[in-house]
């Protein structure tokens, strides 16, 4: 399969992604003091620093490359955000971990409002960055409506995705549209629905990502050799795969934690403007269909009954998803009436 290739940061599309990011999720005021954090991507960060200042504010750029270990992150961000009202991080893939969390712990103290885009590039932002906060928002409560309890929710695929599932009024339908009040943070791109499911049975083909604590498979070792989990009770029961490395991977996983099996979320992504893989996971999970996360269940605002420090994140090809036969998906495209009056190319 052939990726397609990134665009210029000059690019008029990865312009208007930076604006939609300032304007519209940012909701930059005139005059407003906003900290752009950064690590590598230069001239992308420089089309968004202009973004910033187009829509009126006054930019302190904060760069996490001379930082060279957590601790020094927090001593130095910990005394710039205090007082800040608005901050972004925007980050190459491969930003370390350790950083990142860093980052995040001190804009949890500084209580800005908050956006983080990591692991980006310029294709992201000329494509699922330009989905605006206003037309996720619309598409995430028309979803969120449709899968509300007692709905009875089925996915299936070419590969043989034959999975179940249901949500329970206790667990509450959650939602991200990339805009994010003061104390909030939000990711970006944005737009998807999630919730922690009460009931999941079937089988689910993971055969374009498995990603998460210890694995990161995408590509073609999974379309040549997909992973079957079978699911019984909420919990992984059987696990398949030609690949006996990869097996021993997902088994690894599981056997990490007593509750690293059980599916803590499903996620329903929702940016209209996510149509085909680019290899880059932050935009690629975003695709129409349905995933599922296992191990942590954010349990502090899903409400689950259980909480996991590792996660695994499954991700299928070409899915079609039903809501008491009400189709929403079909072979990983949207359904007309979904996107209705909210995807403009529709």
């Amino acid at each position: 399969m052939t990726l397609p290739s990134s665009p210029s940061p000059n690019d008029p599309n990865v312009q208007q992604g930076a604006d939609v990011l300032a304007t519209r999720c940012l909701c930059v005021s005139p005059g407003e003091r906003v900290h752009l954090i950064t690590w590598k991507l230069e001239e992308l960060n420089l089309v968004v620093e202009r973004a910033l200042i187009r829509a009126g504010a006054t930019v302190e750029r904060i760069r996490l490359e001379t930082m060279s270990d957590p601790a020094a992150v927090r001593a130095a961000l910990g005394s710039q955000l205090h007082g800040a009202t608005a901050s972004l991080l925007v980050a190459a893939d491969g930003i370390p971990v350790p950083i990142g969390v860093a980052v995040l712990d001190v804009i949890r103290r500084a209580g800005s409002r908050h956006l983080h885009v990591t692991r980006t590039d310029p294709r992201v932002f000329a494509q699922s960055m330009r989905a605006e906060p206003e037309r996720l928002g619309m598409l995430n409560d028309r979803v969120a409506s449709t899968l509300a309890p007692p709905t009875r929710i089925r996915v299936t695929s070419p590969a043989g995705t034959q999975l179940e599932l249901a949500l329970a009024s206790q667990y509450p339908i959650l939602s991200s549209s990339g805009r994010p009040k003061l104390g909030e943070i939000d990711n970006l791109p944005a737009g998807f629905v999630y919730a922690h499911p009460s009931v999941v049975s079937g089988t689910f083909v993971a055969d374009r990502g498995l990603l998460g604590t210890g694995m990161r498979l995408t590509g073609a070792a999974l379309r040549k050799s997909p992973v079957y989990l079978e699911f019984g009770s909420g919990r992984v029961v059987k696990v398949t795969c030609s690949d006996a490395t990869i097996t021993e991977q997902v088994q690894a996983f599981l056997a990490r934690h007593s509750d690293a099996g059980r599916v803590g979320a499903m996620t329903f992504p929702t940016n209209y403007l996510v149509r085909s893989e680019i290899g880059l996971g932050i935009q690629d999970a975003l695709l129409p269909g349905l995933s599922l996360a296992l191990g942590t269940s954010h349990a502090s605002v899903t409400k689950a009954p259980y909480d996991c420090p590792v996660q695994l994140r499954l991700f299928g090809r070409r899915l079609t998803v039903d809501a008491d036969g009400k189709r929403l998906v079909e072979d990983g495209r949207f359904a007309d009436w979904l996107v209705e009056g909210i995807d403009p190319f529709r």
